[in-house]
């Protein structure tokens, strides 16, 4: 019998392979990667939409990117109506969401440098602060909650707890805020992800049988 000698844990090298690697892959060696949008594939609840207007049915498969794309609208619209942001910082705001159609984590990243930009008010960008911290942000967060792995999106929560709490731009009650939405923003994915899946493995035992 042949003893192992490489004094490797397996636990260790299970929780490497399933939850390291695939966080430093996502974020740090391939961050720009493109990864579109998927269609929405057929299940029972697409079947359940085609009760829709006549007219709305050509677009029914690329639903997800439409409610991406009226986000990011949205967020703008809600920047320049609510905040008395201008038209290009409200376009900025808006950028890392409409981002995630194509590289949803790059669009993760992007609300990083944002952050930092508007913490220390660097190139006139200090009024996107909140805009980025509670709207931008958690929707960056939780679109790449539906879509990338959850190692990569808890990574990605803890990288922005740590820059959130370094830049010292919300504290108190503000900080406290921060992180209830945030943590509620990716429970909240993460469930609605499980869902999706539940249902995508159920159309294919559906069809299998």
């Amino acid at each position: 019998m042949v003893r192992d000698t490489s004094g490797g844990n397996p636990g260790t090298s299970r929780w490497t392979t399933a939850v390291v690697r695939p966080a430093l892959g996502d974020l740090f060696v391939r961050p720009f990667a493109l990864r579109p949008l998927p269609a929405m594939p057929d299940t029972p609840g697409l079947a359940r939409l085609r009760r829709m207007p006549h007219a709305l049915r050509p677009v029914e498969h690329r639903l997800p990117h439409l409610a991406v794309s009226l986000l990011a609208a949205g967020v703008a619209m809600a920047q320049i109506g609510f905040d008395a942001i201008g038209g290009p910082e409200a376009l900025i705001a808006a950028i890392p969401v409409a981002l995630t159609l194509l590289m949803p984590a790059a669009a993760w990243w992007l609300t990083i440098v944002m952050a930092l930009l508007a913490s220390y008010d660097l190139f006139g960008l200090g009024s996107l602060g909140f805009a980025v911290m509670f709207t931008t942000g958690p929707l960056v967060l939780a679109l790449c909650a539906l879509r990338l792995g959850r190692p990569t999106v808890l990574s990605m929560y803890l990288i922005s707890s740590v820059v959130v709490t370094g830049s010292s731009f919300l504290q108190g009650l503000g900080l406290f805020s921060w992180f209830l939405v945030n943590g509620v923003t990716v429970t909240v994915a993460f469930l609605v992800q499980g869902w999706m899946q539940a249902g995508a493995r159920a159309t294919q035992q559906a069809t299998a049988a």
